[in-house]
């Protein structure tokens, strides 16, 4: 029994060690102990070593790079990161362009959302010519994170203004719109106002007969991360709405110029056809209404006694003329 009790104290003891162990390179990177070099026991800092840059690509893609113009053509490189809150290694793969002078190493970060640190040690392995050189970083992937573009960017016209619209992009670390910072491009021309945390941007002064390229790219806010890094610009979006309204407004244009002269050609036929009937077929004249009246009374049929005139003589004839 004092024998098993011996072996599991010395178990949970070398267990301890070796995650303490895991954790001081954390600690060691996070205190910017980032080079040593070791041959015969020897430790010392190298001060050519190359400066090496990490980022984060498409939200999960960790890519290192440096350059070896002041390293041997014959180096070994290698290298691997782990979480500072896990002690799993994960390897990196690296390649070695000698025409461009630069080494660069990648592998995939996976996330989980249980995570409440995003903290990671990159640990970089040369060999040369016996030595032995370890690197090691420290780094907040909020730090390093580089943003794909801006994507879905879409354009609604109104009136005279131009909506345009787009969604935010993916990322490891950022989840709140009010850490993003977008930059909006038309036609070469930088927007100056700041969008901050913004999805959408109202363009006034729109000419529907110009044609417009836009553009966005994003960054982290100052409040979010240390250090920020532009996204590339998104892919061109053109609003060919000007060409649209050259070919309506042709379509009008030819329309009016067919049919109006058409209409008015038939209006002038249609009254020198009614001046035409009038001379072909003549109204016939119809009596006046005072004959009409005349006649149709029945006093004009009757006889009117002749009337006594004073002086004549009785028997005497006497003519009355109606004229």
């Amino acid at each position: 029994m004092p024998a098993f009790t011996m072996r599991l104290c010395g178990l949970l003891l070398t267990l301890s060690v070796v995650l303490a162990y895991e954790r001081d390179i954390c600690d060691i990177c996070e205190e910017d102990q980032t080079s040593v070099i070791s041959k015969n026991h020897e430790i010392h800092i190298n001060s050519s070593l190359p400066e090496i840059q990490c980022l984060i690509y498409n939200v999960n893609l960790l890519s290192c790079s440096w350059s070896t113009d002041s390293l041997a053509d014959d180096a070994q490189y290698s290298a691997s990161f782990q979480f500072c809150s896990a002690t799993e290694d994960h390897p990196l793969n690296c390649t070695s362009e000698s025409s461009q002078k630069l080494v660069e190493c990648q592998g995939q970060v996976k996330i989980i959302d249980e995570m409440d640190e995003i903290d990671v040690a990159v640990n970089f392995n040369i060999s040369i010519n016996g030595y032995l050189y370890n690197i090691c970083h420290f780094y907040n992937l909020a730090n390093i994170e580089k943003l794909d573009a801006p994507q879905n960017i879409t354009t609604v016209i109104k009136s005279t203004n131009l909506e345009i619209q787009w969604l935010p992009p993916r990322s490891c670390c950022i989840h709140k719109q009010q850490c993003l910072i977008y930059e909006l491009k038309i036609n070469n021309e930088t927007v100056e106002d700041t969008l901050k945390g913004m999805l959408a941007y109202n363009k006034t002064n729109f000419e529907p007969t110009r044609c417009y390229t836009i553009q966005i790219r994003v960054k982290q806010s100052n409040a979010c991360a240390l250090t920020q890094h532009w996204s590339d610009w998104s892919k061109a979006v053109v609003v060919r709405q000007s060409r649209n309204i050259y070919h309506l407004n042709a379509s009008v244009i030819a329309s009016i110029a067919f049919v109006l002269p058409m209409i008015l050609l038939a209006i002038l036929l249609v009254c020198k056809f009614q001046r035409l009937f009038e001379k072909l077929f003549p109204s016939i004249p119809n009596p006046s209404k005072n004959v009409q009246m005349l006649l149709e009374k029945n006093e004009f049929n009757q006889v009117t006694p002749p009337k006594q005139i004073e002086g004549a003589e009785e028997g005497a004839e006497i003519l009355e003329v109606i004229g």
